[in-house]
């Protein structure tokens, strides 16, 4: 696991201020996601210990909380998703098409896509039921290059039932 600059006490005060926060506003339940830059290179075990906490800081004001996690999937192993079965944490995997479309756009640090890896996530979390019921899905940035009919194709043929479809930033 990585070092972490977030300690414990930091999202321990998050989660008792998200939690005062929905009971002054009265809110039957609410949604918690990790999301943006790459939410598993905070590390497994900081991820079960920060989950853990906000479980237990929100469940003991009885709010009802749905977590969801976006991911691109790079890293994502029968680990991770052991975690977040136990945790009913939902993941998103963000890939944008098929091999072409995506790796325009999703390279690493060394300018190859990460198409690859990316589908080999999407596979493992298909693979079998307890996988599929933490798999909410996939979000794609559209790419006005690319052909949207076979872009969702390319979805379905993966086994993909739910698709989050967003606009590009520029």
């Amino acid at each position: 696991d990585q070092p972490s600059f977030m300690t414990s006490e930091i999202w321990q005060t998050l989660a008792r201020k998200i939690a005062n926060y929905a009971l002054r506003h009265q809110l039957q339940s609410i949604g918690v996601n990790l999301h943006g830059g790459e939410p598993l290179l905070f590390g497994k075990k900081q991820t079960e210990l920060l989950l853990h906490d906000f479980y237990s800081i929100l469940g003991s004001e009885g709010i009802n909380v749905s977590y969801g996690l976006q991911t691109n999937g790079t890293l994502l192993d029968q680990e991770w998703i052991d975690i977040f079965h136990r945790f009913s944490v939902r993941i998103g995997i963000s890939i944008d098409g098929n091999q072409a479309t995506h790796d325009r756009n999703r390279k690493y640090p060394s300018g190859q896509g990460s198409y690859v890896a990316v589908r080999k996530a999407i596979d493992l979390c298909l693979s079998t039921e307890q996988n599929r019921e933490v798999f909410s899905g996939i979000l794609a940035v559209i790419n006005i290059e690319s052909n949207p009919v076979s872009t969702l194709h390319d979805f379905l043929n993966m086994g993909v039932k739910n698709v989050d479809f967003l606009l590009p930033d520029s």
